[in-house]
């Protein structure tokens, strides 16, 4: 009864993450191919919405440091916005100043986890999602992006669906029990294969030379 039971289980959430993962990929699609506005503008919703979820984990998403969290952010991405890239730095560092001095003047409100958490997710989502537009506006982005993403769901999907069919030995059983070796290398023989189908597509129409060249250039 039990192994039905978690055969049903699995083929619900087997679905559930198929159906989800195609209507992401559709509006991923769309704002990645729009590129511009768009794909800034996606970039920054999903970065305040991932953003938003660190900070409830630790009880803050709607505190002051928040608020400086979502003005940093949007600070941030509007000095990518106008080509203001000399000022990213910046943006960073009195992000932190200001996260520090919040910390400083309602002591002892806020913990040191809470305040770690502000300026990780920070630098974490917002600062590392922002990539995904800078990307796009690259010459040849959009090859770029695609490959980026194919990389990341490619990996989670097939490690998902690797784990689910032949996984038997246990990767992490605390922090992960559902998580399998035989998913991992799944994951990463399946991302390695589809990269290698899209840098085949790539090089037709890409120089040699020309990605390292551009990402130099976003630094």
């Amino acid at each position: 009864m039990d192994a039905t039971a978690d055969l049903e289980e699995y083929k619900f959430m087997f679905k559930q993450r198929l159906i989800s993962g195609i209507i992401l990929v559709l509006i991923a699609a769309f704002g990645l191919y729009m590129g511009g506005i768009v794909t800034f503008a996606m970039t920054l919703i999903v970065a305040l919405i991932g953003y938003s979820e660190i900070l409830r984990i630790y009880h803050i998403e709607k505190s002051s440091l928040a608020v400086i969290g979502y003005t940093g952010t949007i600070l941030y991405y509007v000095a990518l916005l106008f080509d203001l890239d000399q000022w990213t730095t910046a943006i960073i560092i009195l992000f932190l100043i200001f996260l520090l001095g919040c910390y400083v003047v309602r002591f002892p409100k806020y913990k040191v986890d809470q305040m770690m958490a502000g300026f990780f997710g920070f630098v974490y989502v917002a600062v590392m999602m922002s990539f995904i537009y800078q990307i796009r506006e690259l010459q040849n982005g959009g090859e770029f992006v695609v490959l980026l993403f194919l990389a990341a769901w490619g990996n989670d999907t097939l490690a998902y669906c690797t784990g689910m069919l032949i996984g038997k030995h246990k990767m992490s059983p605390i922090l992960s029990p559902k998580k399998s070796i035989e998913g991992l290398v799944g994951g990463i023989v399946g991302a390695a294969i589809l990269g290698q189908k899209v840098n085949s597509v790539v090089q037709v129409h890409t120089p040699a030379g020309e990605l390292s060249y551009q990402i130099l250039e976003v630094k």
